[in-house]
């Protein structure tokens, strides 16, 4: 089991939805709302915040773990790129299925320094966690120390953080 460095939790709730006759309604939406919290010391400049659809293979973020510890967000369905950790962040009208849950923070020149990807069923689950860490660093994912995880990643393409909130 991974240690827990920093965690992002997202909490996922279907908003009300009156009875109505009409078969052809629409589904319902769902909203997310997250929220994170820094426990690693290595205090990111920039953090950023990306939804994927996902098939989730073998309930895994799949390849796109790499891609995070590269930078590269691109493709993803909602993106946010803040200075510091938000109190909450919403993404609403989400459907009713498979995503992953995404967490790249960053250097004061946008490189990533930590990353995080959660896959989940939005239909099924009312709270994701995310362990943001340089998991990249770690020898096994079973076997990772705090040192490990906790020391910036390196080698990481600089994002865009110019639009940062």
């Amino acid at each position: 089991m991974k240690p827990l460095a920093l965690v992002v939790s997202m909490l996922i709730a279907a908003p009300l939805v009156s009875c109505s006759s009409d078969t052809d309604a629409e589904a319902p939406k769902l909203e997310v709302e997250w929220t994170a919290t820094d426990v690693c010391p290595m205090s990111p400049a920039y953090w950023e915040f990306a939804l994927f659809e996902s098939d989730c293979p073998d309930n895994t973020c799949g390849d796109l773990e790499a891609r995070l510890t590269a930078g590269d967000t691109a493709g993803a369905l909602r993106h946010q790129v803040t200075t510091s950790i938000p109190e909450a962040q919403t993404a609403s009208e989400l459907e009713s299925r498979k995503y992953a849950f995404a967490v790249v923070a960053r250097d004061a020149d946008c490189k990533p320094i930590a990353t995080g990807c959660t896959c989940a069923d939005a239909a099924d689950i009312k709270l994701v966690e995310i362990n943001v860490a340089a998991w990249a660093n770690c020898v096994s994912a079973g076997q990772c120390s705090m040192t490990e995880a906790c020391s910036p990643l390196s080698g990481g393409a600089a994002g865009d953080c110019s639009g940062a909130q």
